[in-house]
């Protein structure tokens, strides 16, 4: 019984100092689709030994390190022959791929024709891109 009190006036203990060390905001703003992660913060809030790492050293020193390499990353530069590379290979994929969906979108149409179907576009035709290459060129 004496070991129970001794253990529940520790905890209490443990708790004060916490909360007199820093204090963790009960309201998190809920941004999009953050409100299911503020609430399983709220709960853990309430978890002694969450707290106690939040607050440690330890996790501000992991924090800390993360950010400068964030940071680092962000800033390195990169080879601007590798860009424009990147970029023209994106561009060519985007061409690909819009003329894929061109033709895939006419066969579709033959088929609703051939099924006596109206057409999914307004104008009864196709599609307002015809030539993929130009559409890229305007983007």
């Amino acid at each position: 019984e004496m070991s129970r009190a001794r253990a529940r006036d520790d905890a209490r203990a443990v708790d004060v100092a916490l909360a007199s060390r820093a204090r963790l905001r009960a309201g998190l703003y809920n941004a999009s689709n953050t409100c299911y992660l503020n609430a399983i913060l709220q709960a853990l809030r309430h978890v002694r030994a969450f707290r106690e790492y939040l607050l440690g050293d330890e996790a501000a020193a992991f924090l800390s390190a993360r950010a400068t390499r964030g940071r680092a990353a962000m800033t390195a530069t990169e080879d601007e022959d590798a860009r424009a590379a990147r970029l023209e290979a994106l561009r060519a994929k985007s061409v690909e791929l819009l003329e894929k969906r061109r033709a895939l979108t006419e066969r579709l149409e033959r088929r609703r024709a051939a099924r006596g179907e109206k057409s999914a576009y307004k104008g009864g035709g196709r599609p307002a891109f015809e030539d993929a290459s130009a559409f890229v060129e305007r983007a």
